[in-house]
């Protein structure tokens, strides 16, 4: 295939990823990574000039109003996040009397457990997603349930005293919460491809306030009621409302704008004219 020959109807013509996510290892079109990038680059679809960037800008109210639900629900994420990632070594020393080693030792148990969960989610949603092929099943129903899984996991702060039994339930609370990274972190590309930086920025927003929020909301909590489990139930809130929310993400509804009411067209790109029109360069051939 010669790549000079190429114009922006065969970019158009090549598969969307949502259409080859069964394909996995497969080449699309036959064509090698390198002669993708080469063909983008040739019709100015990866690297546009400033004029056309200026001709196509991010739609931001559209993508704002669009991604809003999935950053909520990042937000109730990231509560319990930045909750864990501040208190918790507090949280041991004073509710159970530790010294610093001990209640390191305890936090790290359950950090552990965070860690696990942020690779098995990943796992977990690309799994489901190659045997649905339903990206509501494999993002959305998968947050929901791990949301509510953690909620369960913090039950027992309530219930009982025992150091053991909290701990496996704080990792298990922690665990389920990380879960959800993987799907979370796939939603914005599967709802907006072409702004998905711009999108993951967006989701992302919603656990940046949560850092700011959570921690100081906590100490606020203990200083009033002297309770450290107390704080804890804000986390259950928001697990439950993002579990609401998350029906509103809709991550098999692709973002569409077309910069006029009503519109159900993805924008369009604009050429480049002939007299920026790059020089595409062959890219080398493909080990076989």
């Amino acid at each position: 295939m010669l790549i000079g020959r190429l114009d922006q109807e065969t970019v158009d013509s090549l598969p969307r990823l949502a259409d080859v996510y069964d394909a996995y290892g497969v080449e699309v079109n036959a064509l090698s990574v390198e002669e993708i990038f080469a063909l983008y680059e040739h019709t100015g679809f990866l690297y546009p000039d400033k004029a056309a960037r200026r001709r196509n800008p991010v739609p931001w109210r559209p993508l704002f109003v669009r991604m809003l639900p999935v950053t909520f629900v990042y937000f109730c994420y990231g509560w319990t996040l930045w909750l864990f990632l501040s208190w918790l070594p507090q949280y041991f020393k004073n509710q159970y009397s530790l010294d610093l080693k001990d209640s390191a030792l305890f936090a790290t148990a359950v950090f552990f457990t965070g860690v696990i969960g942020d690779a098995l989610g990943g796992i977990v949603t690309d799994f489901v997603l190659r045997k649905t092929r339903d990206l509501k099943q494999a993002r959305r129903n998968l947050v929901v349930v791990f949301f509510l899984c953690s909620l369960l996991c913090m039950l027992p702060l309530f219930l009982t005293k025992d150091l053991t039994t909290l701990t496996v339930c704080l990792a298990g609370a922690f665990f389920f919460a990380e879960m959800t990274i993987g799907p979370m972190w796939a939603i914005p590309m599967d709802i907006a491809p072409r702004y998905s930086g711009s999108a993951s920025g967006m989701m992302n927003s919603g656990s940046a306030l949560a850092a700011i929020l959570s921690p100081v909301i906590f100490g606020l909590i203990i200083d009033h009621t002297h309770n450290w489990s107390l704080p804890f139930l804000g986390s259950m809130g928001l697990f439950l409302a993002g579990s609401v929310v998350a029906f509103w993400m809709k991550p098999d509804e692709a973002f569409s704008f077309a910069g006029g009411p009503g519109s159900t067209t993805n924008p369009e790109i604009v050429p480049e004219s002939p007299a920026t029109t790059r020089t595409a360069t062959p890219p080398p051939k493909p080990v076989r």
